[in-house]
């Protein structure tokens, strides 16, 4: 099934007190207090559907270490700079090294650095960069 944005706002519409995380247009992150630095994403059912963490590389300088738990049996899309590095639930294969993916241009030139295999770690340049991104409210 995919998610009807248009009703979600008509809802909305018709009652003002509704945020995006009660109609479902928005996970709602929550904070893992028993595992710091992971934070919990829940659909409207209040279902943790992913967790998430970022935390500096233990063997790499000036690098952070993105992870995603997928939970349950949701398939999802991974989108990093406007680009697909995944589609696919968690039950489906990993990348391997061996079967690169490209995620467009972290510094602004496209070069061979726009393609990154599973394991990657940011270098301080990405980190910044995607520090930088707002998400539009």
């Amino acid at each position: 099934m995919i998610f009807d944005h248009d009703a979600a706002d008509a809802a909305r519409g018709k009652n003002p007190q509704l945020t995006v995380f009660d109609t479902g247009q928005v996970l709602e992150p929550q904070i893992d207090h028993g595992q710091p630095g992971w934070v919990d994403f829940d659909n409207d059912e209040s279902a943790t559907v992913f967790r998430a963490s970022a935390f500096p590389s233990v063997t790499e300088h000036d690098t952070t270490l993105v992870q995603i738990e997928a939970l349950g049996g949701d398939r999802f899309e991974l989108v990093l700079n406007d680009r697909k590095v995944f589609v696919g639930g968690a039950e489906d294969e990993p990348l391997t090294p061996e079967s690169d993916a490209t995620v467009g241009s972290l510094d602004g030139t496209i070069d061979e650095a726009d393609w990154i295999s599973v394991g990657h770690v940011l270098d301080a340049h990405e980190v910044a960069y995607i520090r930088s991104l707002r998400v539009p409210a």
